[in-house]
């Protein structure tokens, strides 16, 4: 016996929207964090990290 799985659409609301700034700044302020950390205990103590854009 085959199962379909209904088709679903997703859309973020206008208030959602407003979610990507916040997310942008998460993502710097982890950033400058590992430049940090690498400054204070050096490269070599940090894990493998997957490569920054």
């Amino acid at each position: 016996m085959s199962r379909f799985l209904p088709k679903v659409e997703y859309s973020i609301t206008e208030y959602g929207q407003r979610m990507p700034p916040l997310l942008q700044a998460m993502n710097d302020w982890s950033e400058g964090h590992i430049d940090h950390l690498n400054e204070l205990y050096g490269e070599d103590s940090t894990t493998e990290l997957p490569e920054r854009s």
